[in-house]
C-alpha cells in the first residue's frame, strides 16, 4: 500500500463529521472587539469599543469618506465585523472596501499614521478566509493581499520600529501567492522557530486560513519527497489533518497530484 493509501485509510478513522468553518466565532462582534483590543495594545485600548467600531464603519458605509485617522483606524480594524446589512462585513462590499483602500492611501505621506491603518488591514488579511468568502469578499481579499504586499515598505520609518513591522519585513512571503507552500517545506523539515516567532509577533490566530494552508504546504512537500519519506512523515501529517479538517480534501488532492479529486475525509 502506498503512503497516500495509508493516509486515506487513516483519515477515515481519524476525522469524522463535517468540517468546522474557521473564523466562525469572529461573527460575534464582542469576540471580534476583544481581538482588536489585543491587536491595538494598550495604546488607545480604552477608546476601542463595539459602538466606536460600528459608528465608524456605518459612517464610512454612508459617506465613503474617512474624516479622521481614528475613524480610518477603526474601519480598518473593524472591516471583519458583521455590522452591515444582512450581516455582511465591509471586506465583502464590492464598492466600499476598494474605496477604503484608496482612502487609507491618503495617509501614505504620514508613515506612522499609515502604519496604524496598515496593521488593521493586516489583521483582516489573516482573519478572512476566502474559502468561505461571501459576495465580493474573495476578490477584495485578493486586492488586499496585493495592497499589503505593495505597501509593506511604507510601514518602515526612521528610528525604532514596532516588533510587528520588523517581523513582517523579514517574512514578506506571508503576503505571497502561496505562503503555505513556502513555509510548509521548512515546517516539514522541523524548522519551526522562524514561523512560530513571526506568528506570535503578528498574532496570527489558530483559526486563520494560513494555519490550515500550512498543513497543505507540508503535505505537498512530503509528497514530493518520495514514498519512503512520505511514509516517515505520515504520523505527523495525520495529526495535522485531524486537527485541521478543512485541509483534508485539498491536502489529499495535493499529495496525489490531483487538484480536481474529491476525497471524503470520514
Amino acid at each position: 500500500m502506498s503512503g497516500l493509501s495509508y493516509l486515506r485509510t487513516a483519515l477515515r478513522k481519524a476525522v469524522s463529521g463535517s468540517s468546522p468553518v474557521p473564523g466562525a466565532d469572529m461573527r460575534q462582534l464582542d469576540r471580534e472587539t476583544a481581538k482588536l483590543r489585543k491587536w491595538l495594545g494598550q495604546r488607545g485600548t480604552e477608546k476601542l469599543s463595539q459602538d466606536a467600531i460600528v459608528a465608524a464603519i456605518q459612517s464610512f458605509y454612508r459617506e465613503l469618506e474617512l474624516t479622521t485617522l481614528r475613524q480610518a483606524r477603526l474601519v480598518c480594524f473593524g472591516c471583519l465585523a458583521p455590522v452591515l446589512p444582512a450581516g455582511h462585513m465591509l471586506i465583502e462590499d464590492g464598492d466600499r472596501f476598494p474605496a477604503l483602500l484608496r482612502g487609507v492611501d491618503g495617509y501614505l505621506p504620514q508613515p506612522r499614521a499609515f502604519r496604524l491603518c496598515y496593521r488593521g488591514l493586516l489583521y483582516a488579511y489573516f482573519g478572512y478566509d476566502v474559502a468561505v468568502a461571501r459576495s465580493a469578499g474573495g476578490r477584495n481579499w485578493e486586492q488586499l493581499r496585493s495592497y499589503l504586499r505593495d505597501r509593506a515598505a511604507s510601514t518602515v520609518t526612521d528610528g525604532a520600529l514596532p516588533d510587528w513591522v520588523e517581523s513582517l519585513q523579514g517574512n514578506r512571503e506571508l503576503l505571497g501567492d502561496d505562503p503555505g507552500r513556502e513555509y510548509g517545506r521548512s515546517l516539514l523539515a522541523g524548522d519551526t522557530d522562524g514561523f512560530e516567532r513571526a506568528r506570535k509577533i503578528l498574532d496570527i490566530r489558530e483559526n486563520s486560513w494560513l494555519i490550515w494552508r500550512l498543513v497543505l504546504g507540508q503535505i505537498e512537500a512530503a509528497a514530493m519527497a518520495g514514498d519512503r519519506l512520505f511514509q516517515d512523515h505520515l504520523p505527523r501529517l495525520l495529526e495535522l489533518l485531524a486537527a485541521h479538517p478543512l485541509a483534508c480534501n485539498p491536502g489529499l488532492n495535493r499529495s496525489s497530484g490531483n487538484d480536481d479529486a474529491s476525497v471524503v475525509c470520514h
